[in-house]
C-alpha cells in the first residue's frame, strides 16, 4: 500500500484520492477526514469469539513533508489500520466459580485504610492506647481520648455546640454506678449530688437546696473554701414555725439574723447603719402600711415624724422618760412620780404630786400682754411676798395716767410705796374682828 501524500496548503473543501480511498479536507479543523467509501453504521456486536491470530504490523507511514517555515504544516493522516481478523463464534457463558477466599487487607501497614460497610466488632473491643483519640468531622472538631500523664478522659469539641441528647434521663456516676453526681431529665428536675445525697435541684418554679431532711443551707466561700457567710433555711415541722426559719450566720457561726414566720419576729444581732456606710444621710427607717412613721438624718438635724393619729412614747411604769444632750438632761417624765424640766443641767420646773414647782423667775412671753388667770378662770389664792403693781406702758381708765406701786406688809401695817416718786403711805385699816 502506497503511502498518504496530502497536498501542502490545501483549501476547504479540496479531495485526495489514494488507495482507493477518498479524502476531503476540512478548513474547521484543518484536517483531512475520509468521505469515500463511506464509513457505515456501527454494526451489532457479534458474541465474542476465540481470540483471533495477531494481524502483521501495518506498515508506518511516512512522515509528511516539512510544512514551510512559520505556518504550521498540516498533520500528516493516520496509517492504514491494518485488517482486522474475522470474529469468533460467541462461547457460552461459564458457570460463576465459587467466592475466593479474602486475601485480606494489611490495616497495619496501610496508611489510608477505608471501609466498605458498616463495622462490626463482632462482641469486640476496639482499644486505644493513653493519648491516642476517636476523631469525627471533616477537620477532626470532636474528639475522645484518654490522657496518660493526668489520667483524665476527654471530650473535646473545638466546633459548635456538644449535645448530648437522651429520650430518658441524663447521669453522671462513678465507675461502678453507685453513687450519682448529676442527674438531668429532660422533661423534669436537674439534680445535683454530693457524695451521692441530693443537694440541689431544679423544679417549675426555681431552685431548691437542701442540707438535710429539714434544712436547706447556702455557704458563701473564697477559692480556698473558707467560709464567709452562712444562710440556713429551717422547715416549718423542725423550726416549730408556720412559715418557717431563717437565720443567717458569719463566718464563725455567729447569730446575725434570726427571722420567724411572715408577720412575726425578726432578731437582729448586729447594729443597724442607715448611712450608706457613713457616705448617705436622709436615709430613712419607715413603718407603717401608709409609710406614716419615719426616722431619718438630714445632715444637719435628725427627725422622728408622725403623719397618721398621736405619736406615743411609753416607758413601763416606774420608769422615766428621759431626753438628754450634751451629756445634761433636758427633761424627765415619769409617769408615777415627778417630772423635771432642766436648764443647763439645773432643774426648773417640776410636777409633783400636789404641787408644780417653777425655779426661776417666771415671766409672760410678753409687756401688758398675756394674764395669769381670766375672767372665768380665776387663781383661788395668790401666795407672795411684796406685790408689785405697775401699768407702765398704758394707762387707767380713770385719770389716764400709769403707775408704778408696791406694796408691803409690816407686822400691824400694810404700806404702799409709789416706786415713781419714792412717797410711801400706810393703808388705814379698820379692825373688823
Amino acid at each position: 500500500m502506497a503511502a498518504l501524500d496530502f497536498p501542502n496548503s490545501p483549501s476547504n473543501g479540496d479531495t485526495y484520492s489514494a488507495n482507493g480511498l477518498t479524502y476531503t479536507y476540512n478548513s474547521s479543523s484543518t484536517k483531512w477526514v475520509r468521505t469515500s467509501p463511506s464509513v457505515g453504521a456501527q454494526g451489532a456486536t457479534g458474541p465474542t469469539g476465540a481470540q483471533g491470530a495477531a494481524g502483521a504490523q501495518g506498515a508506518t507511514a511516512a512522515a509528511g513533508a516539512q510544512g514551510a517555515a512559520g505556518a504550521q504544516g498540516a498533520t500528516g493522516p493516520t496509517g492504514a489500520q491494518g485488517a482486522t481478523g474475522s470474529t469468533g463464534a460467541q462461547g457460552a457463558t461459564g458457570p460463576t466459580g465459587a467466592q475466593g477466599a479474602n486475601g485480606g487487607t494489611d490495616i497495619v501497614n496501610d496508611s489510608s485504610p477505608q471501609l466498605g460497610g458498616d463495622l462490626d466488632t463482632n462482641s469486640y473491643h476496639i482499644l486505644l492506647d493513653d493519648s491516642h483519640s476517636v476523631k469525627w468531622g471533616n477537620a477532626t472538631e470532636l474528639e475522645i481520648l484518654h490522657t496518660g500523664s493526668s489520667g483524665y478522659g476527654v471530650i473535646h469539641n473545638s466546633q459548635g455546640n456538644l449535645l448530648v441528647d437522651t429520650t430518658s434521663n441524663f447521669y453522671v456516676r462513678n465507675t461502678d454506678g453507685t453513687k450519682t453526681s448529676i442527674l438531668a431529665n429532660p422533661a423534669g428536675a436537674i439534680e445535683l449530688y454530693h457524695d451521692n445525697v441530693k443537694k440541689i435541684f431544679t423544679y417549675s418554679g426555681g431552685v431548691k437546696i437542701a442540707t438535710s431532711s429539714s434544712q436547706g443551707r447556702i455557704v458563701l466561700a473564697d477559692t480556698s473554701g473558707n467560709f464567709a457567710y452562712q444562710i440556713t433555711g429551717t422547715d416549718p415541722a423542725a423550726s416549730g414555725e408556720s412559715g418557717g426559719r431563717l437565720v443567717i450566720q458569719d463566718a464563725n457561726g455567729n447569730m446575725v439574723l434570726d427571722s420567724r414566720t411572715a408577720g412575726g419576729n425578726m432578731f437582729l444581732y448586729n447594729t443597724i447603719k442607715l448611712n450608706g456606710n457613713a457616705s448617705a444621710d436622709n436615709l430613712k427607717l419607715i413603718m407603717g402600711a401608709g409609710e406614716d412613721f419615719q426616722l431619718y438624718h438630714n445632715g444637719s438635724h435628725s427627725y422622728i415624724t408622725n403623719s397618721t393619729g398621736a405619736l406615743i412614747i411609753q416607758a413601763a411604769n416606774s420608769n422615766e422618760i428621759q431626753l438628754n444632750g450634751n451629756g445634761q438632761h433636758a427633761a424627765k417624765f415619769n409617769p408615777t412620780g415627778t417630772s423635771y424640766i432642766y436648764y443647763n443641767g439645773s432643774v426648773r420646773f417640776s410636777i409633783g404630786a400636789t404641787n408644780t414647782v417653777h425655779s426661776e423667775d417666771f415671766v409672760p412671753g410678753g409687756n401688758n400682754t398675756y394674764d395669769l388667770g381670766s375672767s372665768n378662770y380665776r387663781w383661788r389664792n395668790i401666795y407672795t411676798n411684796d406685790l408689785n403693781l405697775s401699768n407702765k406702758g398704758s394707762t387707767n381708765s380713770v385719770d389716764n395716767t400709769w403707775g408704778d406701786y408696791t406694796i408691803q406688809e409690816g407686822e400691824s401695817d400694810l404700806f404702799l410705796i409709789n416706786n415713781r416718786n419714792g412717797k410711801k403711805y400706810k393703808f388705814n385699816l379698820t379692825e373688823v374682828s
